[in-house]
């Protein structure tokens, strides 16, 4: 049974949805939102559309019946039908209608619930400028997020610092997945997924933007006040892989290898990030990062 064949559970997520969308506003305006508010807009926004999916379905079975009856009604000699026909038409004008209607309505408030969502993005994103960032991406490593997810046991090396992983992304049987650790860049030459740490915790964790630069942050014990993720489950999960044994002589062998093929213009990355993996051992915290978050990601002052 699907879920929305209950009108009850129709009406629950519709009326839901202008609640969570309410009480985001009157956050907004007061005390200010955090990212699980968001992720309640988001959630509702998503079951929104699937209504809208499932009720298209409908419009489309009942404009197909309507197609058998159309002729009936237009015909000259509509009087002389048969009753069952002609009411059974007007019963599925009525349904038609009802259904549009109803479209609109979550249509309307979709458009709502996504304006609220940029409001917050755009603001959101204020609070990282591109040097914070770029600060961030440079002190961390996508080499040991995708070591952490690995489950394939073999790992090539190849010329320089590139690495071959099987792809996280997609399904086979071939190692395809490149990895630049120096850069910071991945690059599947099947799926052609690629992207920096960034693009893979949103796309391998299902985070936003902001979640995954938090994530980064705290996982490698980068400082920013009140960080929303600190102590999550995902934090100690990565930082566990970053300071193990395995990891840590996993870059050791790699930078012998790099020595050993003489190209020293790569060594200074994977040196530095040997120096913050002892820091975060040691459970040190980087303070370069000048920039410091508010606990709540979102206040509006005066908004009317």
């Amino acid at each position: 049974m699907n879920f929305f064949d209950d009108e009850f559970a129709i009406e629950y997520i519709f009326n839901e949805s202008g609640r969570v969308l309410n009480e985001f506003y009157v956050k907004l305006f007061n005390n200010g939102v955090t990212i699980k508010d968001v992720k309640a807009l988001k959630f509702y926004d998503s079951k929104l559309s699937e209504l809208i999916s499932y009720y298209e379905k409908i419009i489309f079975k009942i404009e197909k019946e309507m197609n058998k009856f159309r002729s009936f009604v237009m015909d000259d000699e509509f009087e002389s039908c048969y009753e069952y026909e002609v009411s059974r038409y007007d019963e599925l004008s009525i349904e038609y209608n009802s259904i549009n209607n109803d479209i609109n309505e979550i249509n309307s408030l979709k458009l709502k619930i996504n304006e609220a969502m940029k409001m917050c993005r755009n603001s959101i994103l204020k609070k990282f400028d591109r040097e914070e960032i770029k600060y961030i991406i440079d002190q961390t490593s996508l080499l040991h997020l995708i070591y952490t997810n690995n489950t394939y046991k073999k790992i090539r090396r190849y010329s320089k610092d590139s690495h071959m992983f099987m792809c996280q992304f997609h399904e086979g049987e071939k190692i395809s997945f490149g990895v630049t650790g120096s850069i910071n860049k991945c690059h599947c030459y099947k799926c052609n997924f690629c992207g920096n740490q960034i693009v893979y915790l949103m796309s391998y964790e299902n985070l936003s933007f902001i979640e995954s630069i938090y994530l980064l942050a705290e996982i490698y014990l980068i400082e920013i006040e009140n960080n929303p993720l600190k102590d999550n489950e995902l934090v100690k999960y990565y930082r566990n892989v970053l300071i193990s044994d395995n990891y840590i002589n996993y870059i050791n062998e790699t930078i012998e290898k790099i020595k050993n093929k003489g190209n020293i213009d790569k060594l200074d990355w994977y040196i530095n990030h040997l120096k913050n993996i002892n820091r975060i051992k040691n459970n040190e915290l980087d303070k370069n990062l000048k920039h410091k978050t508010k606990e709540k990601i979102l206040k509006l002052e005066n908004p009317f």
